[in-house]
């Protein structure tokens, strides 16, 4: 009971705008469905790894995190102009923990982590970094909702949405992260089986930094919701496929917002089922930092 209203209360507030088209774009204001929408410029983009990882996955996380951008690249490969690649992993103090951007440095990074420990149990109480949100740089912590499993933040340029830095935060801090295809893990047992998949969510955070929002469309994996068990969206579905061949035509330049209306029907893939009791889902979130630039 105690873990129930939290959760309810987060779904309300994060659900309440979210689109039920096929896709939904990321727009540079999140209440103005007018505004520029966010993208990367024709090119490369390249992630790195925290080399921290993820101790209890023994090392597997980073195999499942490869192949979660390789998902995303093999659509580009078809039909899309971006070249996603993965650099070394990173050691901190060098970027390997650090979220966020800062113009005209050179030692930026789209880095992908794990926390460990929740803000509040590490930064002393009364802590500025609560209120300007940077605690999870400062100690190196988890300090968005509890009920939150991922978290991508992404940096773009206000005046015409082009995204300059997206990072992955996996929540550690609260979530048993597996990597295991089946089954379904039970009785606090995490071995071989699966809980909250490392490639499921992180394949959900990657549309992200690529410019998509949520959308509760029945089988997108970019519905902002996971259960235990759950590897569907370790498949990217056909409309979110095919956000990338329109945002990122092969041989053009990166798109912004899209003129024409996508068709409310038929193509997307099915779900499993999704019967478990809302207080089990989880939440992913989208965090924006704008550059006026």
């Amino acid at each position: 009971m105690i873990a129930t209203t939290p959760i309810l209360v987060a779904i309300a507030a994060i659900t309440s705008g979210v689109s039920d088209q096929p896709y939904a774009r990321s727009h540079v204001s999140a209440t103005d469905p007018n505004s520029h929408c966010l993208w990367w410029a024709a090119g490369s983009v390249v992630y790195n790894q925290s080399d921290v990882g993820n101790s209890v996955n023994g090392g597997t996380e980073f195999t499942a995190v490869t192949r979660s951008w390789q998902s995303w690249q093999a659509i580009q490969n078809n039909c899309g102009n971006l070249t996603l690649s993965e650099g070394p992993h990173l050691s901190a103090p060098a970027g390997g923990r650090t979220v966020g951007y800062t113009l005209g440095a050179s030692d930026n990074h789209n880095v992908v982590m794990f926390r460990q420990r929740l803000c509040r149990n590490v930064a002393p109480a009364g802590d500025p970094c609560f209120t300007n949100l940077t605690c999870n740089n400062v100690y190196d912590c988890w300090g968005n909702p509890d009920t939150t499993i991922g978290l991508t933040t992404t940096t773009y340029r206000v005046s015409s949405g082009q995204i300059l830095d997206a990072d992955i935060e996996f929540n550690a801090a609260v979530f048993h992260f597996t990597t295991a295809d089946s089954p379904t893990c039970s009785g606090g047992n995490y071995s071989n089986c699966v809980w909250y998949d490392v490639q499921n969510t992180a394949t959900h955070e990657f549309g992200h930094s690529l410019g998509l929002d949520h959308t509760t469309y029945p089988g997108s994996v970019m519905s902002p919701n996971s259960s235990p068990g759950e590897t569907s969206k370790r498949t990217i579905d056909p409309w979110s496929a095919s956000f990338v061949c329109a945002a990122y035509p092969k041989g053009g330049s990166s798109q912004d917002c899209l003129s024409t209306v996508i068709p409310k029907s038929g193509c997307a893939a099915v779900p499993g089922s999704m019967a478990w009791p809302l207080a089990v889902l989880c939440i992913f979130l989208l965090r924006r930092q704008t550059v006026r630039a």
